[in-house]
């Protein structure tokens, strides 16, 4: 199979020490290794405001904080906007609409999620690259 220009190859040896610096890489998927993650929820405004005004906003956090178990959860304004950063462990990406689909429904809101790491998942990772030369 061709593979895309400046791309290593699976065997490269650098390749191989990131993708064994850390458990939590879900390569393949479904070998029970999970991804830390980083689910940034930016409601709309008018939208939360309705949910507010008929008690729902709670129970969508609520039912979506149980759904999801995160390791923590935020909650600010950004741009303006009730916004939620909510770090959880995701096992597979097929839990993404479960995840995602009562905020959509719920608040209208725009959803991005990023792989993120811990201080431990920084070292362990850095400590398996080789040095530059």
């Amino acid at each position: 199979m061709d593979r895309p220009e400046g791309r290593e190859e699976a065997g490269d040896e650098r390749v191989r020490a990131v993708r064994t610096a850390t458990e939590r890489i879900p390569c393949p998927v479904g070998k029970g290794r999970v991804m830390r993650m980083l689910l940034k929820v930016e409601m709309n405004t008018a939208a939360s405001n309705e949910a507010i005004k008929q008690g729902a906003l709670q129970q969508t956090v609520e039912r979506a904080l149980e759904a999801i178990r995160p390791e923590a959860a935020y909650f600010t304004v950004e741009n303006g906007c009730r916004t939620a950063y909510i770090f959880f462990d995701l096992a597979d990406p097929s839990q993404m609409p479960k995840i995602s689909e009562p905020f959509f429904l719920g608040v209208d809101a725009k959803i991005h999620y990023s792989p993120v790491m811990n201080r431990e998942d920084l070292a362990k990772g850095l400590a398996a690259l080789e040095p530059q030369k």
